[in-house]
């Protein structure tokens, strides 16, 4: 079965990406993957962790093949593989804990949208796609408070980088 469910996985593997934009399309997804990667080669493959965590866990779960191949599963677990490098770096355990965190979206973004649907909460209309991102990225960042990392916008020696310079990077200053 995890091998069907893993062939199956690369079979939506076009729709993971997109959805962090949600966008259907291949090359967004292929665009957000290279900026990521542009970024850090770190956080791009800790993305494709979580995210392939989050669909494979999803189609294992019988989630609906339509909401798979959208991209739905992918999405959020892409997000939290980004935040674990965000939050605890490019290490060996930041790819643990994109996995299991992406693995964990499955079930979550489950739960979340049968919450939504109840009678309490199925007036509101309430969007549940980020829901299950916020909330394992949440328990994520207080589980590993203790491996926290610096933020990558300040330099070694405690300078802020100015963000919006970077496409200009040859006429910065020597800090940014």
């Amino acid at each position: 079965m995890a091998a069907t469910a893993a062939a199956r996985s690369r079979q939506y593997a076009a729709a993971w990406f997109p959805q962090i934009f949600f966008q259907a399309q291949n090359l967004p997804g292929l665009l957000i993957l290279a900026a990521f990667a542009v970024a850090s080669w770190q956080m791009a493959l800790l993305a494709l962790l979580g995210c392939a965590a989050s669909t494979v866990t999803g189609l294992l779960m019988r989630a609906p093949a339509a909401m798979v191949r959208a991209g739905d599963h992918g999405f959020c677990g892409a997000l939290v593989g980004a935040a674990a490098f965000a939050a605890i770096g490019g290490t060996w355990f930041a790819a643990m804990c994109a996995i299991l965190a992406g693995a964990a979206c499955a079930p979550v973004t489950w739960g979340v949208q049968r919450l939504f649907r109840t009678a309490l909460l199925g007036p509101l209309k309430l969007p549940s796609i980020t829901a299950p991102f916020c909330i394992v990225a949440g328990i994520l960042f207080f589980a590993t408070a203790d491996r926290r990392v610096a933020p990558a916008y300040i330099t070694p020696d405690g300078s802020p980088v100015a963000l919006f310079c970077a496409p200009f990077w040859p006429m910065c200053p020597r800090w940014c």
